[in-house]
């Protein structure tokens, strides 16, 4: 075998070969790299497979992840795995109900919000006037309680040092964008209580927050402005009646995450929404099929704590994505600028990879800043082939998808 070299971008995470016949590629992940790292691998790799076989060589110690999603995928791939003896071995695709067993294991994550305890009384007028601003929207977690505005969190408080600890404004995790502040942090104890001084303070930075988000001034977190947006709309156009923001749930064992929506429509039908804003975010294909697996197996269990009915008929967890095309963060003039694709070159084959009776939907927000967005009326297992925001994937659909095509057009 070759090296294979398309002459676009593959993920540096392996090696790359293919055989003199172009008919097979070879996938060799080092064991120095990282257990997370082999998401990124089986999705560049699922999107460059095209009509050809697919060998992946993986350490025995990062195998487990890809071959749980292995079940769900119906495109020819053979898994090998090596230890330190450096011999690979073929690897055993576990049975879906083995998947599925062991996600049931892991059980549903903690919904509950943070009590701030004796905290609460301290800082019962914070609370209190954000739960009556027209532009916050409560996104309280088990660790702390948030507010948002159009995505974007502008309020924290958690329990800390026998009283309250208060964040206003933005907490930005990496470098403050130019002309920007630090938010104000204090805390509050018995010792050292709220003063009319130091809630007005607070209630500024809050609101020079909002005013900055909603002005246009502060276009971080796009997804997450997107999201709010969506939620404002109750999903509409997805054709689900009710629904949970950022709903906590496993990917696999230790690897925790938030569901971007989990939905249900007019039959019951579970929807796992993953927004994607971001046309290099090669992973979220990977990512929603692990979140579909856990909520198949875990079913019975949300619907309890959801408060939600069951299915008509037999269960189905269907897979939403909702797409939208990258905003130039720097540009603060409110207006949509920058703008790139939607769909990425790598998402028609990961999609087309799934398993038959694997059910997803695509929709197209032309605009993520856009109030309310709008979105494309979702598509059943296919996404638009051409357009001005969806980018040329990197293979042609595969010989199963022409061949419908080809009977579609001659009937």
């Amino acid at each position: 075998m070759s090296p294979f070299d398309p002459g676009k971008p593959l993920t540096a995470l392996a090696e790359w070969f293919i055989d003199g016949a172009g008919g097979r590629v070879a996938v060799v992940v080092g064991s120095h790299e990282a257990v997370e790292a082999m998401d990124a691998v089986l999705a560049y790799a699922l999107a460059w497979q095209g009509d050809r076989d697919l060998v992946l060589v993986l350490p025995e110690t990062h195998a487990d992840p890809t071959l749980r999603r292995l079940p769900w995928v119906a495109t020819p791939i053979r898994v090998f795995t090596y230890g330190p003896e450096l011999v690979p071995h073929p690897a055993v695709v576990p049975a879906r109900y083995a998947v599925l067993d062991a996600a049931a294991q892991l059980g549903l994550r903690s919904t509950s919000e943070h009590d701030l305890g004796d905290a609460a009384e301290l800082v019962e007028a914070v609370t209190a006037w954000a739960d009556q601003h027209w532009a916050l929207v409560p996104a309280h977690r088990s660790t702390y309680r948030a507010w948002h505005c159009a995505g974007r969190q502008v309020l924290t408080l958690r329990r800390s040092g026998g009283g309250a600890r208060i964040v206003a404004g933005v907490a930005y995790r990496k470098a403050m964008p130019p002309g920007e502040e630090r938010p104000l942090e204090l805390t509050v104890t018995p010792a050292d209580a709220l003063t009319s001084t130091t809630r007005s303070w607070i209630e500024a930075r809050v609101s020079t927050a909002v005013w900055k988000r909603l002005a246009g001034y502060d276009k971080g977190h796009i997804e997450h402005r997107l999201q709010a947006s969506l939620a404002a709309t109750g999903l509409a156009g997805l054709g689900v009646d009710r629904f949970a923001r950022e709903y906590p749930a496993w990917r696999g064992a230790g690897r925790p995450g938030f569901i971007d929506f989990l939905a249900a429509d007019r039959r019951n039908q579970l929807h796992v929404v993953e927004t994607k804003v971001d046309p290099d975010d090669v992973t979220v294909v990977v990512q929603a099929l692990d979140y579909a697996t856990w909520v198949t197996a875990n079913g019975t269990a949300i619907r309890a704590e959801r408060g939600w009915p069951d299915p008509t008929g037999d269960e189905r967890v269907i897979l939403d994505f909702v797409c939208a095309p990258r905003i130039d963060r720097n540009d603060h003039t409110g207006s949509p600028a920058g703008k790139g694709v939607a769909i990425g070159p790598y998402l028609a084959g990961q999609l087309e990879a799934l398993a038959g009776e694997m059910q997803w939907r695509t929709s197209i927000v032309s605009d993520p800043i856009a109030q309310p967005p709008d979105m494309s009326k979702p598509t059943w297992r296919t996404i638009p082939r051409s357009g001005p925001l969806v980018a040329a994937p990197v293979q042609p659909s595969r010989w199963f998808s022409r061949i419908q095509t080809d009977l579609i057009v001659a009937s």
